[in-house]
């Protein structure tokens, strides 16, 4: 009979790979923390309103474009009877026919949306090189997560990061572009390193352009299947924008972007240790081992989440002395409601990778959409009753609605010990 630790998980490649990635995340949050004085002071609240709204819309249609084939990849990636390479060449496929066809959708209707963001119509045509440009760069590292190779999963994103920052300053600060600058570095940095991406997937001969009608079939189910989980987390993370810029002004969805780029170092971490728990979380689960030991970790997470958001909270001023324009001050009232926000989101991370592990997608997508669409109702109420500082309130109300229902879900869909008494410190594999 073998026994487990929390010691042994301790020393386990879960915590080695999760330093890797969570080093890495620091040094990732790091790069747009230094660029936040420089667009502050050469950016106005309008210009970076208009950022966050391309930002939005592009979170908006990515998962049409993608159709979320990388986290399909992820999941086949496990499986023994498919030919890897002839799996991803088959979702090009899928994703040329969907590029194609969105992108004649915003050629036509481009205008609409346009009027509705404040960005002008040419930048909203380029909102397909942005979406391709970055399932290259998601795919490329989805398949180095789930081979577990943290360093070349970090050093590419860091790299991209890195090029961002370097193309921002140069078109923001050395050229004058303003707002245009800023989406101008976005989509070269994206297209350069989905470019290399693309070159990498091909020397790892991990490409096999083909035509499988089987694999198409699965891309679409599983992949497709979250396209509504997708738009309802987009519903989530991004609506408030959309409300602030109509019911407040453009300008105060750019301060909202600002807080939401200061709080980000929260959800960094909590990705960070998600891209390292995924794979060793699939790997056990797909053994039937650790069970005890994986919920014992999930509640010492949780309490571990919610002191780094408390934390980062009381240090929050400091931030925006050292890093944040003075024009930008207001956003500071944004902070408390999103890194609480944040802290649910993690939360959520630990428990729907179960629902993604037993193939449901399908009933997460139904909760995701649900909870979006109850979202919109909730950001009206709350920015209609305390201004724009509801928006933030908000998210972290929606946030913690979605933690809780989506851990309902994870419970009935894949058996786990939640019920656990936590005085337990070892379990006997083949125990459940």
């Amino acid at each position: 009979m073998q026994l487990y630790s929390i010691k042994q998980i301790v020393q386990s490649g879960l915590f080695k790979n999760s330093a890797v990635y969570t080093i890495a995340g620091f040094v990732n949050a790091a790069i747009p923390f230094l660029l936040l004085p420089v667009l502050t002071t050469y950016l106005t609240t309008a210009d970076y309103g208009i950022i966050t709204m391309y930002a939005t819309v592009h979170a908006f249609l990515y998962p049409l474009f993608g159709v979320n084939m990388e986290g399909a990849v992820v999941r086949k990636y496990y499986a023994r009877d498919t030919c890897f390479p002839a799996y991803i060449g088959s979702c090009m496929v899928i994703l040329a026919a969907t590029t194609a066809a969105l992108s004649l959708l915003l050629f036509l209707f481009g205008n609409s949306i346009a009027e509705a963001t404040e960005i002008p119509y040419e930048w909203i045509l380029t909102i397909p090189v942005a979406c391709v440009a970055q399932f290259f760069c998601a795919l490329t590292l989805s398949l180095w997560q789930a081979r577990q190779k943290p360093l070349l999963y970090s050093r590419f994103q860091i790299l991209q990061s890195l090029a961002n920052m370097l193309l921002s300053i140069l078109f923001v600060v050395a050229l004058s572009c303003r707002w245009r600058g800023r989406v101008e570095a976005i989509l070269i940095s994206s297209a350069l390193f989905a470019l290399a991406g693309a070159f990498i997937l091909r020397r790892q001969k991990d490409i096999k352009i083909s035509f499988t009608p089987a694999y198409v079939k699965h891309a679409l189910r599983y992949g497709g299947g979250l396209i509504p989980h997708a738009i309802g987390g987009m519903l989530i993370l991004m609506t408030n924008r959309f409300f602030l810029t109509e019911m407040v002004s453009i300008d105060a969805s750019g301060l909202y972007g600002v807080a939401n780029q200061v709080c980000m170092l929260v959800s960094l971490l909590t990705f960070s240790f998600n891209n390292a728990f995924v794979p060793w979380l699939f790997n056990r689960l797909s053994k039937n081992e650790d069970k005890r030991l994986i919920v014992k970790l999930t509640y010492a997470y949780f309490a571990g989440i919610s002191a780094v958001g408390l934390l980062y909270y009381l240090i929050q001023p400091l931030v925006f002395k050292l890093f944040i324009g003075a024009e930008f001050a207001a956003a500071a009232q944004y902070c408390f409601w999103i890194i609480l926000g944040f802290v649910f989101q993690g939360m959520y991370f630990m428990v729907t990778n179960y629902i993604n592990y037993a193939e449901k997608t399908y009933l997460q997508a139904l909760l995701t959409i649900s909870i979006g669409l109850v979202n919109i109702p909730l950001i009206y109420f709350f920015i209609k009753h305390f201004g724009a500082v509801g928006a933030a309130i908000s998210f972290s109300a929606i946030f913690f609605l979605f933690f809780v229902a989506t851990w309902v879900l994870s419970a009935k869909v894949y058996n786990m010990p939640w019920g656990l008494s936590l005085r337990r410190i070892t379990y006997n594999k083949g125990q459940a």
